[in-house]
C-alpha cells in the first residue's frame, strides 16, 4: 500500500485532518491486454449502520436476551442487523461476521459492483442495483476476493486492504456507478452490506476490460 511517494504523501495529507478511520477507495481499469489504462482515488463515502450494529453487539458481547436496540425497521427488538435480502436478523457474539472470501462467480457476499447513483444512507442494506455475474448483456465476471493484506503501518498511520476484480466479457460496454461490502455470517449464511461508496465518475467498463476495486480501511493516531 505504502510502496510509492504518491500515496505516502496522499496519506500524509489525510492525518491532518485529525485521528480518525479513514476509508478511501481505489479503482483501476485495465484493458483487454492487462495495461492499466485509468486508476483514480477517492475518499469513500459511507460505512453504513450495520457495521456499527455488529461492532456494538462484538464490543457488548450480548446475546438475544440480555440487550436490546433498535432495528433498522424502526422496532425495538433483540441485537439485529438487517440483511441484503431486506430480513432483520438476530445476531450474537458468537457468530462468524466478518468473512470475506468468496469465490468466483459469487456475488451474495465480498466486494461487489453496481449501477445505482444514490447517495449512500446509513440505513442501506444492499447494494443498490447489483451488477450480476455472468458473460450476459449488464454482467461481470467476478474474479474471487482477493486475499485480505495483513495492517501496515506507515508513521502515525495503520491501514489494510481489500480488492476483488471484475472482467467485462459480456460483449457491450458496462458503467460501473457503486462498489459496496458485504460480509458473510458463515454459521447461518446471512449476508449483511457494512459498506456502499459510489464510483465517481462511474467508470465504463469496456468489453474484455477489468475493473479493480482496492478499499483501504486506515486509522490514524
Amino acid at each position: 500500500m505504502f510502496n510509492n511517494i504518491k500515496n505516502k504523501i496522499r496519506y500524509k495529507s489525510l492525518q491532518l485532518l485529525k485521528p480518525q478511520l479513514i476509508i478511501t477507495s481505489d479503482f483501476y481499469l485495465k484493458d483487454k491486454n492487462g495495461k492499466l489504462k485509468k486508476h483514480f482515488f477517492k475518499v469513500a463515502d459511507s460505512m453504513v449502520g450495520n457495521f456499527l450494529q455488529i461492532l456494538y453487539i462484538a464490543f457488548s458481547q450480548s446475546n438475544e436476551t440480555d440487550y436490546q436496540v433498535s432495528s433498522f425497521n424502526g422496532a425495538t427488538s433483540n441485537d439485529t442487523a438487517k440483511q441484503t435480502n431486506g430480513a432483520v436478523s438476530n445476531i450474537g457474539q458468537n457468530q462468524n461476521y466478518f468473512r470475506l472470501h468468496p469465490l468466483a462467480g459469487d456475488v451474495t457476499y465480498g466486494i461487489v459492483f453496481g449501477t445505482g447513483s444514490t447517495t449512500p444512507t446509513a440505513l442501506d442494506f444492499n447494494i443498490e442495483t447489483l451488477i450480476p455475474n455472468g458473460t450476459g448483456a449488464g454482467q461481470l465476471s467476478y474474479a474471487p476476493q482477493g486475499a485480505v493484506q495483513s495492517p501496515q503501518n506507515a508513521g502515525l498511520t495503520t491501514s489494510f486492504i481489500l480488492n476483488r476484480s471484475a472482467s467485462n466479457n459480456s460483449g457491450s460496454p458496462i458503467i460501473v456507478s457503486e462498489v459496496g461490502i458485504i460480509i458473510n455470517e458463515s454459521t447461518f449464511s446471512k449476508k449483511f452490506l457494512i459498506f456502499r461508496d459510489l464510483v465517481s465518475p462511474a467508470v465504463t467498463v469496456q468489453n474484455l476490460e477489468t475493473l479493480t476495486a482496492q478499499i483501504t480501511f486506515a486509522v490514524t493516531t
